[in-house]
């Protein structure tokens, strides 16, 4: 993230900067997906301030990481390498929002729907059989079209401006675009 963007950030997400490599960090197979030296927020510890902020006991969820490239792109990271519990994904993008919301980070809703993105980046070796996901793979490449996985785009458009699934490999390519616009 860049320098001149940390600093519009309020203090309570400022905090709580490390690399997405780091933030892809898997404590139980001891592995990352992905090395990108990326800098963005570790939005796992956003709930702690979160609760503080606003004097609740019940913890909410969160996805991995929210990387803000400028002013209207912001994204949301979850990494997951091995199973994904579809209804906690679902979870964890509502939580995030509204901690957003409640923080003052964002204004309403329609920010989060012009201007968030979700990506659920996976380990396909860890989630799919090889051979269905060979499948999947050629009837997407096929129809050129990328995969959408545990219907996360119902909510392109309702809660957020879209959603991707991606592969290790797949997020790789992306994530080195986005280097390539830091500098």
């Amino acid at each position: 993230m860049k320098d001149e963007i940390i600093q519009t950030l309020p203090s309570s997400l400022i905090g709580h900067m490390k690399s997405l490599k780091t933030l892809s960090y898997d404590d139980i197979h001891k592995c990352y997906l992905t090395d990108s030296v990326v800098t963005a927020i570790d939005f796992d510890k956003i709930p702690r301030e979160y609760c503080k902020a606003i004097t609740k006991t019940q913890m909410p969820c969160s996805n991995d990481a929210l990387y803000v490239q400028d002013k209207n792109h912001w994204f949301f990271f979850e990494f997951k390498n091995g199973n994904i519990d579809a209804t906690q994904i679902y979870r964890k993008i509502y939580d995030s929002i509204i901690m957003l919301l409640e923080m003052n980070v964002i204004p309403n809703i329609d920010f989060s729907r012009k201007h968030i993105e979700y990506y659920l980046v996976y380990n396909q070796n860890k989630i799919m059989e090889p051979a269905r996901e060979k499948i999947y793979a050629q009837l997407y490449n096929q129809a050129n079209k990328e995969k959408k996985l545990f219907a996360l785009d119902k909510l392109k458009g309702y809660i957020l401006r879209n959603t991707h699934t991606y592969t290790k490999e797949q997020f790789d390519i992306f994530i080195k675009k986005v280097e390539e616009k830091e500098g």
